[in-house]
């Protein structure tokens, strides 16, 4: 638990949060991560950059309870059989090789019997360390490009079966790479080049799957994201141009806010309306004549707004206070003339409303008619006595008096001050009566739109009260009674003066436009305009872009949590501490097992994506001076091979199969049975397969294996109408056993039988003949393995049974049966060319079914003595 300890540390300092929670999943799912793990370890990386989760997960980062207390291992894997073929050499579809689920299995076949064929399919499927050997079709076939190599594997995972399909240049099901396959090939790449340690210390896996599983896998899905992630300015890339706008939207980048966009691509109605004046400016062709039409606009507007203060002016003036005053003051002048009137009324008996006013204009006729026609040489009122009366035409006479008395009565200061406010207020009287409210609004004005009709109707009320208050004040005047004017509304002095100041303006833009530098100026207004306009209208779009390109560069930020440097680093500095002395103690232990241990191999290691490379390397040559097989023997360098490839193996959690394939090539025949003995032994512990062509190696072998009682299944593949490839279970006959051999005769013998006649033909004979051709073979196969135990091992193609007799312990009545049958066979054999004056019938298939009974009770006899002997 030391190391588990060592990577928790390390891992909550050195790895990100994500990469913790990968390496929790790790520990708890044995490795075994699927596509809902690797989703949402790339969901959690996104959200470690800030990019928005499609889906809500929260992170679990690695701890010490997620630590398990003990190794786990990998789940119960078993190849059943490898089938169905298909264009792969010449070997037929049909076929099928079984494999024993535990032990071993063999694989015989000599030269062109298909055997590198099965091999290759198996190298390509279980994904070998080395798999450049091509598979090629049935080169004798007319070539289809569209034919590829296939191959049905039946498997069984945690006991329970199912079949997998492979096809040549696909991904191999991930499953079969739990086997490892040994060849010539991967050999030499041991004895070549730096090679992966597949054995990782439980836990120190984890830093290993994380770099070379989990970091690839999520760096797959990144960059697959990535590269959907397209931001897309097509939309607003047609208005990049030198504006102030353009040149904003050419420099919109992830980093653009939303407040970036509403203050460089606002467009306001004001906007509008001043883009609207200058396509207006630009289109005019006279700009002179539109200067001067909105001169004479302002002109009246000007005019308009003089009359409309001046008559606003007039109902707040000093006049009217004026006004108002004299009317007092004539109102106390009459009141005063009253009274003097009353007092000049008393004492006589004078007519009602004498000394008043109608009177006073009255005398004041009198005065007039008097001096201008009656009278004109007397001043009035001095007359004669017998002057006529200006107003009763008689005699004066004394009416003289009265008549002197009325002039003076006119003449006091009461009097006078009436007459005279009385004229003050007339004469203001005229003024007002002059006065003409009438507001006429220049009919250019109206139809311009530059005053519209609620401006008018302003216009006319304020006209309306005008006149209402020049009638009240007329009125006042008249009554000589002063009363407060009905207040006039404030008329729209400022519209108008706002209007006129437009007009104004107007006026200006049009005289500027008569010159070129600033007609450009409003062209390059324009085009700001136009831009900004444009440029507004697409704001949802460059938003989405912004959205888009802001994630891809958070998405592209994300490649800096795939570094798996510092794993690899780590990796190797534990490594350093646990792989490399286990793996050298392995591999000193597996090359004093193949009698290696006086060549000084060394190992040199290095890590790379948190994996272990070694290196195998002689330890007297100096670095670069030379290599193992510029050395060693071939023999040599493949036991080295073979101890390497062991050692790894045993120092990996893996409890998948291996398969070798001619393992013992090049070795030396002692050193063959070194081999098989280590390919028994570890049959303790996984599958083993062997294809071989080598028949001591076969031998070897089969020995190994009964003598540890080890399940093994054989087959042997063999050549059928002229087809290789075929697959039969067990030996080839030469290397059958005697028991396997006798099995094989009582079948032939069935299906001689099956179809034989009561004068047998030519080729029932020949039949019959070979049969016993066969039996003669196993009665000598009979004497090697059982008579002799398979103590001594022969290399002669026949055995001398005449000799049999002088072998101690032998008995005699063994012997003459033997020797009995083996002359029969030997009569009968096609190997032996018989007398054709003896003309012998054929013997009946039932005849020979005797002579094999006989045989196996011989055979049964000599061995139930050997079970006697103490």
């Amino acid at each position: 638990m030391a190391l588990l300890n060592k990577i928790l540390v390390w891992s909550e300092t050195n790895l990100h949060s994500w990469a913790r929670d990968a390496a929790r999943r790790l520990f708890e799912k044995d490795s075994q991560l699927d596509d809902t793990d690797y989703a949402e370890l790339f969901e959690l990386l996104k959200k470690e950059h800030g990019i928005e989760q499609l889906i809500e997960i929260i992170s679990v980062p690695l701890s010490k309870e997620h630590l398990p207390t003990a190794s786990q291992t990998t789940a119960a894997f078993k190849i059943i059989a490898m089938r169905d073929l298909c264009h792969v050499n010449r070997i037929p579809p049909n076929q099928k090789i079984q494999f024993s689920e535990s032990g071993l299995t063999i694989i015989y076949g000599g030269n062109g019997t298909g055997k590198s064929g099965y091999a290759r399919v198996l190298k390509k499927a279980c994904r070998a360390r080395d798999m450049n050997e091509e598979i090629l079709p049935d080169m004798t076939a007319p070539r289809n490009p569209q034919n590829k190599a296939t191959a049905v594997f039946d498997v069984k995972i945690n006991g329970v079966e199912q079949s997998l399909s492979w096809t040549h240049n696909q991904s191999p099901p991930e499953i079969l790479s739990l086997i490892s396959v040994f060849d010539s090939r991967c050999a030499r790449l041991y004895i070549d080049e730096k090679q992966d340690v597949e054995y990782v210390p439980y836990g120190l896996d984890v830093l290993g799957n994380l770099a070379t599983q989990v970091y690839p896998e999520i760096g797959r899905r990144l960059e697959r994201e990535i590269g959907n992630t397209v931001p897309d300015n097509t939309s607003f890339k047609q208005f990049f141009n030198d504006t102030i706008a353009g040149k904003f939207a050419s420099s919109i980048c992830p980093e653009t806010t939303s407040a970036d966009l509403d203050k460089n691509l606002e467009f306001t109605k004001a906007n509008e309306k001043r883009l609207s004046d200058i396509i207006s400016q630009l289109n005019q062709t006279d700009p002179v004549s539109k200067a001067k039409e909105h001169h004479r606009l302002y002109e009246r507007l000007k005019e308009l707004i003089g009359i409309v203060k001046k008559f606003y002016d007039e109902t707040n003036s000093q006049q009217l206070q004026t006004l108002e005053i004299l009317c007092n003051e004539y109102n106390t002048a009459k009141n005063e003339e009253m009274i003097a009137a009353s007092n000049f009324r008393a004492g006589d008996n004078l007519l009602p409303g004498t000394g008043e006013g109608i009177w006073k204009e009255l005398f004041e006729s009198a005065r007039k008619f008097s001096v201008e026609v009656a009278h004109k040489d007397h001043v009035f009122p001095n007359l004669d006595k017998e002057s006529l009366c200006p107003l009763c035409q008689e005699p004066l006479e004394n009416g003289l008096d009265r008549l002197k008395r009325f002039d003076e009565y006119i003449k006091n200061t009461a009097s006078q001050k009436v007459q005279k406010k009385n004229q003050e207020i007339n004469n203001y009287k005229k003024i007002i009566e002059a006065k003409n409210y009438s507001i006429t609004v220049d009919r250019s004005l109206s139809e311009d739109d530059i005053i519209d009709r609620e401006l008018i109707s302003l216009i006319q009320k304020f006209e309306a009260e005008l006149k209402q208050f020049q009638k009240h004040i007329l009125d006042a005047i008249d009554a000589r009674s002063w009363s407060p004017a009905p207040r006039v509304t404030m008329p729209p002095i400022s519209v108008l003066r706002s209007k006129a100041a437009r007009q104004l303006n107007e006026e200006r833009k049009y005289k500027k436009l008569s010159n070129k530098s600033n007609v450009e100026k409003l062209k390059q207004e324009q085009r700001e305009l136009l831009t900004r306009r444009d440029l507004n209208l697409q704001k949802a779009s460059i938003q989405r872009y912004i959205d888009i390109a802001k994630r891809k560069k958070q998405l592209e930020s994300c490649r800096t949590s795939l570094d798996t440097s510092k794993i690899s680093k780590h990796a190797k500095k534990l490594s350093s501490e646990a792989i490399t002395d286990e793996l050298r103690i392995a591999l000193e232990r597996e090359f004093k097992r193949f009698r290696l241990d006086r060549i000084n191999v060394i190992l040199k290691d290095s890590a790379e994506k948190g994996k272990m490379k070694h290196q195998l390397q002689l330890e007297f040559l100096k670095s670069g001076e030379g290599k193992i097989r510029d050395i060693l023997s071939e023999g040599e360098q493949r036991a080295i091979a073979l101890g390497a490839f062991l050692a790894e193996l045993n120092l990996s959690n893996s409890v998948g199969g291996i398969v070798f394939d001619d393992p013992v090539s090049s070795l030396d025949h002692w050193r063959r049975k070194i081999v098989a003995e280590r390919l028994v032994e570890e049959t303790s512990k996984r599958q083993v397969v062997v294809f071989t062509h080598d028949t001591v190696f076969l031998s070897l072998l089969q020995a190994e294996a009964n003598k540890h009682n080890i399940d093994k299944t054989i087959i042997h593949l063999e050549h059928c109408n002229q087809v290789p490839g075929h697959v039969r279970d067990g030996l080839p006959w030469e290397h059958e056993k005697c028991s396997e051999r006798i099995h094989k005769l009582e079948i032939l013998q069935r299906d001689v039988a099956k179809n034989w006649q009561t004068y047998p033909n030519e080729e029932q004979s020949i039949r019959i003949c070979n049969l016993y051709g066969l039996l003669r073979a196993t009665v000598e196969r009979m004497i090697q393995d059982v008579v002799f135990c398979g103590v001594v091992k022969r290399y002669e193609d026949w055995i001398a049974i005449n000799g049999l007799k002088q072998v101690i312990g032998f008995s005699r009545p063994e012997h003459d049966a033997i020797a009995e049958l083996y002359q029969k066979c030997n009569e009968l054999t096609s190997a032996h060319d018989s007398s054709s004056a003896k003309n012998l019938p054929a013997p009946e298939p039932s005849d020979f079914l005797n002579d094999l009974k006989q045989f196996r009770a011989i055979m049964d006899m000599i061995a139930t003595r050997k079970n006697q002997i103490p």
